[in-house]
Protein backbone atom coordinates (compact mmCIF):
# COMPACT_ATOMS: atom_id res chain seq x y z
CA UNK A 1 0.00 0.00 0.00
CA UNK A 2 2.94 2.37 -0.50
CA UNK A 3 0.95 3.63 -3.52
CA UNK A 4 -1.23 5.52 -1.01
CA UNK A 5 1.57 8.09 -0.80
CA UNK A 6 2.08 8.28 -4.60
CA UNK A 7 -1.29 7.53 -6.26
CA UNK A 8 -0.51 9.10 -9.61
CA UNK A 9 -2.72 7.09 -11.97
CA UNK A 10 -6.43 6.27 -12.30
CA UNK A 11 -6.23 3.41 -9.76
CA UNK A 12 -5.77 6.10 -7.09
CA UNK A 13 -9.58 5.86 -6.87
CA UNK A 14 -9.04 2.67 -4.86
CA UNK A 15 -5.75 3.40 -3.08
CA UNK A 16 -6.00 7.12 -2.29
CA UNK A 17 -8.53 9.31 -4.15
CA UNK A 18 -6.56 12.44 -3.25
CA UNK A 19 -3.97 11.47 -5.87
CA UNK A 20 -6.24 12.14 -8.85
CA UNK A 21 -5.20 15.80 -9.06
CA UNK A 22 -1.79 14.60 -10.25
CA UNK A 23 -3.30 13.48 -13.57
CA UNK A 24 -2.65 15.77 -16.54
CA UNK A 25 -5.05 14.04 -18.96
CA UNK A 26 -7.93 11.51 -18.92
CA UNK A 27 -6.78 8.01 -18.10
CA UNK A 28 -8.23 4.48 -18.15
CA UNK A 29 -6.73 1.59 -16.21
CA UNK A 30 -8.09 -1.96 -16.45
CA UNK A 31 -6.90 -5.42 -15.53
CA UNK A 32 -7.75 -8.86 -14.26
CA UNK A 33 -6.34 -11.02 -11.49
CA UNK A 34 -6.71 -14.80 -11.44
CA UNK A 35 -6.83 -16.68 -8.14
CA UNK A 36 -6.92 -20.47 -7.77
CA UNK A 37 -7.63 -21.19 -4.09
CA UNK A 38 -6.98 -24.49 -2.35
CA UNK A 39 -8.68 -25.86 0.76
CA UNK A 40 -8.34 -29.20 2.51
CA UNK A 41 -10.09 -30.77 5.49
CA UNK A 42 -8.49 -33.35 7.73
CA UNK A 43 -10.12 -34.57 10.92
CA UNK A 44 -12.01 -37.44 12.58
CA UNK A 45 -10.56 -39.88 10.08
CA UNK A 46 -11.83 -37.79 7.13
CA UNK A 47 -9.70 -36.25 4.41
CA UNK A 48 -11.32 -34.16 1.71
CA UNK A 49 -10.26 -31.53 -0.83
CA UNK A 50 -12.54 -28.69 -1.88
CA UNK A 51 -13.14 -28.48 -5.61
CA UNK A 52 -12.33 -24.90 -6.60
CA UNK A 53 -12.37 -23.05 -9.88
CA UNK A 54 -10.39 -20.07 -11.06
CA UNK A 55 -11.65 -16.86 -9.46
CA UNK A 56 -11.44 -13.92 -11.86
CA UNK A 57 -11.09 -10.54 -10.14
CA UNK A 58 -11.51 -7.58 -12.52
CA UNK A 59 -10.77 -3.93 -11.94
CA UNK A 60 -11.35 -0.89 -14.12
CA UNK A 61 -10.86 2.82 -13.46
CA UNK A 62 -11.48 6.03 -15.37
CA UNK A 63 -10.29 9.41 -14.12
CA UNK A 64 -9.79 12.85 -15.63
CA UNK A 65 -8.73 16.33 -14.52
CA UNK A 66 -11.54 18.91 -14.59
CA UNK A 67 -9.38 21.90 -13.63
CA UNK A 68 -5.71 21.04 -13.97
CA UNK A 69 -3.92 20.78 -10.62
CA UNK A 70 -7.14 21.82 -8.85
CA UNK A 71 -10.07 19.49 -9.45
CA UNK A 72 -10.40 15.93 -10.78
CA UNK A 73 -13.00 13.16 -10.82
CA UNK A 74 -13.24 9.51 -11.70
CA UNK A 75 -15.09 6.23 -11.26
CA UNK A 76 -13.86 2.76 -10.36
CA UNK A 77 -15.37 -0.67 -10.86
CA UNK A 78 -13.85 -3.47 -8.79
CA UNK A 79 -14.67 -6.85 -7.25
CA UNK A 80 -13.27 -6.51 -3.71
CA UNK A 81 -14.61 -9.83 -2.39
CA UNK A 82 -15.52 -13.15 -3.91
CA UNK A 83 -15.17 -16.88 -3.45
CA UNK A 84 -16.48 -20.08 -4.96
CA UNK A 85 -16.01 -23.75 -4.22
CA UNK A 86 -17.62 -27.13 -3.89
CA UNK A 87 -17.33 -29.91 -1.34
CA UNK A 88 -18.35 -33.52 -1.93
CA UNK A 89 -22.16 -33.79 -2.03
CA UNK A 90 -21.92 -36.77 0.32
CA UNK A 91 -19.00 -35.40 2.33
CA UNK A 92 -18.48 -34.23 5.89
CA UNK A 93 -19.90 -30.72 5.29
CA UNK A 94 -23.03 -31.65 3.36
CA UNK A 95 -25.39 -30.55 6.16
CA UNK A 96 -23.64 -27.15 6.33
CA UNK A 97 -22.72 -26.44 2.71
CA UNK A 98 -21.71 -28.31 -0.44
CA UNK A 99 -21.67 -25.71 -3.21
CA UNK A 100 -21.20 -21.97 -2.72
CA UNK A 101 -20.46 -18.80 -4.65
CA UNK A 102 -20.20 -15.20 -3.46
CA UNK A 103 -19.44 -12.19 -5.64
CA UNK A 104 -19.40 -8.51 -4.70
CA UNK A 105 -19.07 -5.57 -7.11
CA UNK A 106 -18.04 -2.10 -5.98
CA UNK A 107 -18.88 1.04 -8.00
CA UNK A 108 -16.84 3.96 -6.67
CA UNK A 109 -17.40 7.49 -8.07
CA UNK A 110 -14.76 9.89 -6.74
CA UNK A 111 -13.94 13.60 -6.68
CA UNK A 112 -10.67 15.28 -5.65
CA UNK A 113 -9.77 18.87 -4.77
CA UNK A 114 -6.36 20.50 -4.33
CA UNK A 115 -6.77 23.57 -2.05
CA UNK A 116 -3.00 24.12 -1.74
CA UNK A 117 -0.12 23.33 -4.12
CA UNK A 118 1.19 20.66 -1.73
CA UNK A 119 -2.13 19.29 -0.42
CA UNK A 120 -4.94 17.30 -2.08
CA UNK A 121 -8.07 15.81 -0.54
CA UNK A 122 -10.41 13.32 -2.15
CA UNK A 123 -13.59 11.43 -1.34
CA UNK A 124 -15.75 8.82 -2.99
CA UNK A 125 -19.02 6.96 -2.62
CA UNK A 126 -18.93 3.14 -2.51
CA UNK A 127 -21.93 1.25 -3.86
CA UNK A 128 -21.73 -2.50 -3.29
CA UNK A 129 -23.84 -5.18 -4.95
CA UNK A 130 -23.62 -8.75 -3.68
CA UNK A 131 -24.86 -12.01 -5.17
CA UNK A 132 -24.68 -15.34 -3.34
CA UNK A 133 -25.55 -18.96 -4.13
CA UNK A 134 -25.40 -21.78 -1.57
CA UNK A 135 -26.41 -25.43 -1.60
CA UNK A 136 -26.47 -28.13 1.06
CA UNK A 137 -28.21 -31.24 2.30
CA UNK A 138 -30.96 -31.61 4.91
CA UNK A 139 -30.60 -34.48 7.41
CA UNK A 140 -33.12 -37.29 7.31
CA UNK A 141 -35.25 -36.86 10.41
CA UNK A 142 -37.42 -39.89 9.62
CA UNK A 143 -35.79 -43.32 9.63
CA UNK A 144 -35.54 -44.92 6.22
CA UNK A 145 -36.11 -41.70 4.24
CA UNK A 146 -33.49 -40.02 2.03
CA UNK A 147 -31.80 -36.74 2.82
CA UNK A 148 -33.30 -33.55 1.42
CA UNK A 149 -31.74 -30.69 -0.52
CA UNK A 150 -31.40 -27.01 0.31
CA UNK A 151 -30.68 -24.17 -2.10
CA UNK A 152 -30.35 -20.51 -1.07
CA UNK A 153 -30.14 -17.63 -3.56
CA UNK A 154 -29.53 -14.12 -2.19
CA UNK A 155 -28.65 -10.68 -3.48
CA UNK A 156 -28.56 -7.18 -2.07
CA UNK A 157 -26.66 -3.94 -1.87
CA UNK A 158 -25.24 -1.34 0.48
CA UNK A 159 -23.31 1.91 0.65
CA UNK A 160 -20.06 3.13 2.14
CA UNK A 161 -17.50 5.83 1.44
CA UNK A 162 -13.77 6.37 1.13
CA UNK A 163 -11.54 9.39 1.61
CA UNK A 164 -7.89 10.32 1.37
CA UNK A 165 -5.28 13.04 1.87
CA UNK A 166 -2.04 13.43 -0.07
CA UNK A 167 0.66 15.83 1.10
CA UNK A 168 3.70 16.45 -1.13
CA UNK A 169 6.55 17.48 1.12
CA UNK A 170 9.26 17.60 -1.58
CA UNK A 171 9.45 16.33 -5.17
CA UNK A 172 10.89 13.10 -3.73
CA UNK A 173 8.82 12.78 -0.54
CA UNK A 174 5.07 12.57 0.02
CA UNK A 175 2.73 11.31 2.70
CA UNK A 176 -0.69 9.80 2.10
CA UNK A 177 -3.57 8.75 4.34
CA UNK A 178 -6.49 6.70 3.05
CA UNK A 179 -9.67 5.45 4.74
CA UNK A 180 -12.49 3.22 3.54
CA UNK A 181 -15.62 2.79 5.64
CA UNK A 182 -17.41 -0.43 6.34
CA UNK A 183 -20.65 -1.15 4.50
CA UNK A 184 -23.68 -3.09 5.73
CA UNK A 185 -25.34 -5.04 2.93
CA UNK A 186 -29.01 -5.96 3.17
CA UNK A 187 -29.56 -9.30 1.43
CA UNK A 188 -32.88 -10.73 0.31
CA UNK A 189 -33.31 -14.15 -1.20
CA UNK A 190 -35.21 -17.35 -1.69
CA UNK A 191 -34.72 -20.65 0.12
CA UNK A 192 -35.77 -23.77 -1.78
CA UNK A 193 -36.18 -27.12 -0.02
CA UNK A 194 -36.69 -30.34 -1.95
CA UNK A 195 -36.62 -34.10 -1.42
CA UNK A 196 -38.23 -33.88 2.02
CA UNK A 197 -40.45 -36.78 3.10
CA UNK A 198 -44.21 -36.33 3.33
CA UNK A 199 -44.06 -36.87 7.10
CA UNK A 200 -42.23 -33.53 7.42
CA UNK A 201 -43.82 -31.42 4.70
CA UNK A 202 -47.39 -32.68 4.98
CA UNK A 203 -47.51 -32.89 1.15
CA UNK A 204 -47.17 -35.89 -1.10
Amino acid sequence: NAFVARADDASAIAFNPAGLTQLTRPQISSGMSFVLPSAEYHGNGISEDMDTGINMIPHSYFASPIIENKLAAGIGLTAPYGLQGKWDENGFSRFVITDFELSIININPTITFQPLPFLSVGAGLDYYYADSHQEGRIPSFVSGTPEGFRKLEMDGDGFGYNAGILCTLTPQHSVGISFRSKADLDLDGELKLSGLPEAITGYN
